[in-house]
């Protein structure tokens, strides 16, 4: 069980040195969004949602997370059915209906504030 959760570990490492790497070293991402899952978390760091970007999530289910998006940029889920919410600005937790999340995308757009007891806006 280890085995492919390690695997899936590392490719999404992988992904976010991608997303990482195009940024310069003197300037820091400017948005960052946390999925997580009991002890285990993954982590989105970009500058840019233009042009839109998807990140592959298959077989990691999300609980809760914490959205600090770019300015003008919304972060969605999709879910294995296809369709998608978006996630609000700050912490929450997310709808059973998304935690099994097939693809994080990044697009432009305005995410609403979390709220106190907030879970994600659909």
């Amino acid at each position: 069980m280890r085995s492919p959760l390690r695997a899936l570990t590392v490719g999404f490492a992988l992904t976010c040195l991608t997303v990482v790497g195009t940024t310069s070293t003197a300037h820091a991402a400017d948005g960052q969004l946390t999925l997580s899952s009991g002890s285990a978390s993954r982590t989105i760091l970009y500058d840019t949602c233009q042009p839109p970007r998807q990140f592959p999530f298959q077989q990691f289910q999300i609980d809760a997370f914490h959205n600090q998006p770019s300015p003008g940029c919304q972060a969605l889920l999709i879910n294995q059915a296809g369709a998608s919410t978006v996630l609000c600005v700050g912490r929450g937790t997310v709808p059973a209906e998304f935690r099994q999340v097939r693809l994080v995308q990044l697009q432009p757009g305005t995410a609403p504030p979390c709220g106190f007891g907030t879970t994600s806006t659909g």
